[in-house]
């Protein structure tokens, strides 16, 4: 299995990270830039590299130290906590509503293809420890269809068109928290596999043709499947498997 690796570059020169940056991007591999030690922490957390280039002397605290850190990196990954919160909300839905939602990745739910909810997550982490994770979880509950703007009327709903009925917010709220507590726990308790497994069952992303767009770089070809650290694995039209944290996603036709 031909997987693009990813390489983390941690240098508080910015002309040494660029020339490393350049030639390893040219040899093919994905490879994202630290200048500081708080930097580098979050995007280990973040992407969980396959290989990290550490500059010993960097300011304050040395490269010999987030070396003797990364084993005791946290393992609630940024792409782990959307398969986490998007499982999650849409069991929650499912049982407050009786409807069935489906998952887009990275961080939409959709109904009848159409957008009803949305993820973002943000982390921040310390030396040796996540300072915050936060998860942001945004619902269309009770919006008409006069209440969306013609234009957008193909592409969102609500809970309340699509089930016909007005729906408890309160209810909602304290089902999704409920869900989300449920599936960190199995996450702590070395069960993310499963929470894979139920995500992959409701994902509409898997098995299509698609263009994720990171910036300026567009990559397309066939998602494939979530890898242990719930990052997409996306099989490119070369033939090569991409592995993916994010991005703007188009499910091609």
């Amino acid at each position: 299995m031909n997987v693009t690796r990813t390489i983390l570059v941690v240098d508080d020169n910015e002309v040494n990270r660029g020339l490393a940056r350049d030639v390893l991007c040219f040899k093919g591999y994905v490879v994202h830039e630290a200048g500081n030690a708080q930097e580098a922490l979050a995007l280990i957390a973040e992407h969980r590299p396959d290989m990290v280039i550490l500059d010993i002397q960097l300011p304050r605290v040395s490269g010999l130290d987030i070396l003797a850190d990364i084993r005791r990196s946290p393992d609630l990954t940024i792409a782990r906590t959307k398969v986490i919160a998007a499982t999650a909300l849409a069991r929650a839905i499912r049982k407050q509503t009786g409807l069935m939602p489906e998952i887009k990745w990275p961080n939409d739910i959709l109904l009848r293809g159409k957008k009803v909810a949305g993820i973002l997550t943000e982390l921040s982490a310390e030396l040796d420890h996540v300072k915050h994770l936060i998860i942001g979880i945004g619902v269309d509950v009770n919006l008409t269809s006069t209440d969306l703007p013609a234009d957008l009327r193909k592409l969102a709903t609500s809970l309340r068109i699509e089930s016909g009925q007005p729906v408890a917010r309160p209810e909602l709220a304290a089902a999704i928290l409920r869900e989300l507590d449920a599936d960190y726990a199995r996450v702590r308790a070395g069960q993310f596999a499963a929470v894979a497994d139920e995500w992959e069952e409701q994902c509409t992303t898997l098995g299509r043709t698609v263009t994720i767009r990171i910036g300026d770089r567009a990559q397309t070809g066939v998602a494939e499947s979530l890898d242990s650290e719930g990052a997409l694995l996306l099989r490119t039209q070369h033939g090569r498997l991409e592995r993916i944290i994010g991005g703007d996603v188009t499910v091609e036709k």
